[in-house]
């Protein structure tokens, strides 16, 4: 399943948006979302090497 890395530590909120870090096959990436009746929505995942954009 795809999602497993997304929970594999406990720095989720139990609800509302969220910005957090991991490490998927050796890359950083940058996952951002919300949890929604205690489910990861992902809106956007990036790796802020290759796409640094803006900062919020």
């Amino acid at each position: 399943m795809a999602g497993w890395h997304l929970v594999e530590s406990d720095d989720l909120p139990k609800s509302g948006g969220f910005v957090v870090d991991r490490t998927i096959h050796g890359e950083t990436v940058t996952i951002r979302g919300a949890m929604v009746n205690a489910i990861p929505r992902v809106g956007t995942a990036f790796s802020r090497d290759k796409f640094p954009g803006k900062t919020p």
